[in-house]
């Protein structure tokens, strides 16, 4: 693992490319998710943070909140 690779298990928040790299999709259509609302996001500035807490429930089938 060089310094750049970054353990995702260990974020609390994502952001959109590391839900691109998740998905393995492109950081386009990883922006056309994090804006179609299924899971729980915030726009600081111009940029998107995604809770991972509700991504992962949404990715395992749990809906959006992830509150459990």
């Amino acid at each position: 693992m060089n310094r750049n690779d970054i353990d995702l298990t260990a974020k609390k928040i994502y952001m959109v490319d590391d839900i691109a790299k998740i998905l393995n999709i492109s950081q386009n259509t990883a922006y056309k998710l994090v804006k179609s609302n299924v899971f729980k996001s915030v726009k600081i500035g111009s940029q998107y943070r995604i809770l991972k807490k509700s991504f992962d429930c949404w990715l395992n089938g749990g809906g959006k909140n992830g509150d459990s």
